[in-house]
């Protein structure tokens, strides 16, 4: 997740922020690298807000050092709903791993004070695709979900910041809005397996404690005790439920953190995922 480039995508776990890269964000497998099928991606930058993806798609595919080699391949798509287009490499001999999807912003986004209104991602070929399925624009979901969930963290002075201490326990409150024109039901069991958690150290994911999936499992086979409460949702209704964070993390060292959670849609709008603004968390010793 990124709230700089107001996007979020999934990506293996393993890659890490290449220190070499300090103007953008640029994971991948630590060095040395291979020589092919490396796994990386680079996100970038560009566009004003009359520009489209397929024009730059065009103007990358025929770049005069053909980065995608010599014959590349353009294709329309849309990615999260937004239109997009993916530069695919060519089978030439030495043509590179690397492939590119385009993808036209809801609305531009500003850093630094310029704004840009196109995402280019690029990524090895092997990876890119499974990732495009995962890119979710913070913007257009805060905005066009029928369903919102908003994460706080308990007793914050400051909205969207907290300071946890390494050892105590911390709860953040997590408020639900049914922003359809349908009656929603939401079904509150057990908080461990309702929702799902990343909370990221610098560019590293945090891994959970070893019995989080034992817990999983129990609720599961119905060995783990759980609320059974099934909240009805009118629109503009809201309810709110809580998650005590320090149970499903091992022990927090002292640092910056970003937590961010995202929990099933209602059944009554289908399969999918909501998935939570993200908050910022200091922990101390």
């Amino acid at each position: 997740m990124d709230d700089t480039y107001q996007v979020t995508f999934r990506f293996p776990r393993e890659w890490k922020r290449d220190p070499l890269y300090d103007d953008r964000p640029y994971f991948g497998v630590e060095r040395p690298l291979p020589t092919a099928g490396r796994g990386f991606f680079q996100l970038l930058l560009m566009g004003e807000e009359s520009d489209e993806p397929k024009q730059i798609c065009k103007g990358l595919a025929e770049h005069v050092v053909r980065p995608f080699g010599e014959n590349p391949t353009t294709r329309p798509m849309k990615v999260d709903g937004q239109s997009a287009c993916l530069v695919w490499p060519s089978k030439d001999q030495g043509a590179p791993w690397d492939a590119a999807v385009v993808i036209k912003y809801p609305q531009p986004v500003e850093i630094n004070g310029e704004r840009y209104s196109i995402l280019e991602l690029d990524a090895d070929k092997n990876y890119i695709l499974a990732i495009i399925r995962t890119i979710r624009f913070i913007s257009s979901a805060r905005h066009n979900s029928p369903f919102l969930l908003e994460i706080s963290p308990q007793n914050a002075k400051k909205t969207g910041t907290a300071t946890w201490k390494a050892d105590a326990p911390v709860s953040v409150i997590l408020t639900m809005k049914n922003t359809s024109r349908r009656v929603l039901h939401v079904a509150l069991t057990n908080p461990a397996t309702d929702y799902r958690t990343t909370l990221m150290h610098n560019t590293d994911r945090v891994p959970v404690t070893e019995n989080l999936q034992q817990m999983k499992e129990e609720v599961k086979s119905g060995h783990a005790s759980t609320r059974n409460v099934l909240i009805t949702l009118k629109p503009q209704q809201t309810c709110q439920d809580a998650i005590e964070i320090r149970s499903l993390y091992q022990r927090l060292t002292p640092g910056e953190y970003s937590l961010q959670v995202e929990r099933d849609l209602p059944p009554e709008l289908g399969k999918g995922i909501v998935e939570s603004n993200t908050i910022k968390v200091t922990v101390i010793d």
